[in-house]
């Protein structure tokens, strides 16, 4: 398992090209480029730093071995629910409908 320390908000930008309206790219995805929308960024109240933690689980079996998978990703997910007292949230990808 890996703990990353948050500095600041994450977002998601691979797919984001670096522009100077950061706004430009899902505008454009939307439909609502030009005048058409107006925008406002604004601060967050939260200090990341010390209220948020990523960990990314490095030790879990193959996710294509259900069997093996399933149930130790549910253990480490109920692991993080007992720490946080619910708080988490958890993410993660799945290629299956």
């Amino acid at each position: 398992m890996h703990q990353f320390t948050l500095t600041g908000p994450a977002r998601p930008r691979a797919a984001e090209p670096r522009t100077a309206d950061p706004f430009e790219y899902i505008k454009s995805r939307l439909g609502a480029d030009g005048d058409r929308a107006h925008t406002l960024a604004l601060g967050s109240p939260f200090d990341y730093s010390k209220q948020a933690s990523l960990y990314v689980e490095t030790d879990l079996p193959d996710p294509n071995d259900a069997l093996r998978f399933l149930p130790a990703a549910c253990e480490k997910i109920l692991h993080y629910l007992k720490q946080t007292n619910g708080g988490a949230f958890v993410l993660f990808t799945s290629y299956r409908c």
